[in-house]
C-alpha cells in the first residue's frame, strides 16, 4: 500500500506491511482450502492423485461455496479457539504448572481428533452432494464401499 503525500511516495511501515502480508496470505489460504477442500475424499473415493483431485475439487465445489465456506466456519472455529487453549497449556506447562497435565492432554486430544473425524465425514457427504449437484452418479462409490454404508438421501442434505 504506498501513499501519495505531498507529491512524494511513502512506503508503509513495518507494522503495516506484515499486517498487510498477513490478510493477503490469509485470504489466498482460505481460498485455496474452500477450492480444495474435496481433496481427500476425491483421492480416496476416485483413486486419482497429482494435481487432477485439486482440478476435480475446484470443479464440484463451483456452485456450493457458500455450502463449505460456512462448513468451513463451522469445524474450523472449534478448532482455532481449541488450538488457541491448547498453545495457552503447553505455554503453562513450560512455565512450571503442571497439575492435571495428563487429563488436559486427554481432553484435548480427544477434541482435535474428534473435530478431524468430524471434517473428513462432512466432507466426504459434501462432496456426494456436489458430484450428485452436478449429475454424476454415485454408484462407483457404492461399489467401493461394498454396500458397508448407509446412503444419505440427497433432499435430507
Amino acid at each position: 500500500m504506498i501513499t501519495h503525500h505531498q507529491g512524494l511516495m511513502r512506503i508503509p511501515g513495518k507494522g503495516e506491511s506484515r499486517r498487510f502480508l498477513f490478510f493477503v496470505c490469509s485470504g489466498v489460504a482460505f481460498y485455496i482450502g474452500l477450492q480444495w477442500c474435496l481433496m481427500y475424499p476425491i483421492v480416496v473415493l476416485e483413486s486419482m492423485w497429482g494435481f487432477a483431485p485439486l482440478r476435480r475439487s475446484s470443479y464440484l465445489v463451483n456452485g456450493m461455496r457458500r455450502v463449505v465456506f460456512l462448513m468451513m466456519m463451522l469445524l474450523g472455529i472449534p478448532s482455532l479457539i481449541a488450538s488457541m487453549g491448547y498453545t495457552n497449556f503447553m505455554a503453562n506447562v513450560n512455565e512450571g504448572r503442571t497439575g492435571w497435565v495428563f487429563v488436559q492432554m486427554l481432553v484435548y486430544v480427544g477434541l482435535f481428533t474428534m473435530l478431524s473425524l468430524y471434517n473428513i465425514v462432512a466432507d466426504t457427504v459434501l462432496f456426494v452432494y456436489c458430484k450428485e449437484l452436478h449429475g454424476e452418479k454415485v454408484s462407483r462409490i457404492e461399489e467401493k464401499s461394498g454396500g458397508e454404508y448407509v446412503k444419505v438421501p440427497l433432499d435430507v442434505v
